[in-house]
């Protein structure tokens, strides 16, 4: 026995199903979009970044084992001046901030130098100089994606 249905019930049933699949792709497209945006940036300890920052530096400049307490010290401090700053953000003006994270960061690279070899130290320099190049061409990509105009992005391309 066949039963049935009106045009009524196959619309309502219609509009059900088209409600639910958009809420099935509006939910999807929402927990992509959360995951595209995290994930750049840990929020490392202060133990996890020495760690992190040693390994880096003995991988790139080959300490031996004399050298790497000495530095492990020097990268200690560092994190722990950087985390005692980073505490005090919000109470220091920009140009504040940017001045006392600049002084840690030169006081660091002069104990660093200090430490290193002539070989590890040109490394050093070559790396720092490269960062230095990324961070220029980063801060410039930036620039290009939040300008307004043509013109903009031509100026800012051009420096």
């Amino acid at each position: 026995m066949k039963r049935k249905v009106s045009k009524e019930q196959i619309n309502f049933n219609f509009m059900l199903m088209r409600k639910l699949l958009f809420i099935m792709i509006a939910s999807v497209l929402s927990i992509s979009f959360a995951m595209a945006q995290g994930g750049k940036r840990k929020n490392l300890t202060p133990e996890q970044r020495v760690e992190k920052q040693m390994n880096r530096l003995t991988k790139k400049l080959q300490l031996t084992d004399d050298q790497k307490p000495k530095v492990e010290a020097i990268v200690k401090t560092k994190v722990e001046a950087m985390t005692a700053l980073r505490a005090q953000k919000s109470t220091l003006k920009k140009k504040e901030f940017k001045m006392k994270r600049k002084e840690i960061l030169v006081a660091f690279d002069t104990e660093i130098k200090k430490e290193l070899n002539t070989q590890q130290l040109t490394k050093y320099n070559k790396w720092k100089k490269k960062k230095r190049a990324k961070r220029k061409q980063r801060r410039k990509n930036r620039k290009a994606k939040n300008a307004t105009t043509e013109t903009d992005v031509v100026d800012i391309l051009e420096d």
